[in-house]
């Protein structure tokens, strides 16, 4: 179970986007954390999954939505939608092209998840 303290969720993630490397927390019955990428846009923040369905993380996902974030020592409590509208992946492949460089053509086959705000009383 990530520690920290509980935060708002923010209104636009690009004030914390700069944080390379974040913790996701599933699974809330029994908790299960990975190290991640992430990007910000808007309201929303994206993490994907290279090897989709090997991915645990992401399994629990498809499970129960309900996750945490820990950017720094705050944590943020939302929901995991998988993203399938191609014009959004577009957007969240530019914003991994220009987080971390590279091509990032991997999140064309990847399962992407959209994190957005939940409320605090479904807390894990």
């Amino acid at each position: 179970r990530l520690s920290g303290d509980v935060s708002p969720t923010p209104t636009d993630w690009s004030l914390l986007d700069n944080t390379m490397l974040v913790q996701l927390e599933t699974n809330p019955i029994k908790p299960y954390s990975v190290n991640i990428w992430g990007v910000g846009i808007g309201s929303n923040y994206y993490v994907a999954a290279g090897e989709a369905s090997e991915a645990d993380w992401a399994n629990y996902i498809e499970r129960n939505k309900a996750v945490r974030l820990r950017i720094e020592e705050r944590i943020y409590l939302l929901d995991g939608h998988r993203v399938e509208d191609i014009k959004e992946l577009q957007r969240v492949i530019a914003a991994f092209r220009n987080k971390y460089g590279g091509s990032q053509e991997w999140v064309n086959t990847a399962w992407v998840y959209r994190l957005a705000s939940r409320s605090e009383s479904n807390e894990i």
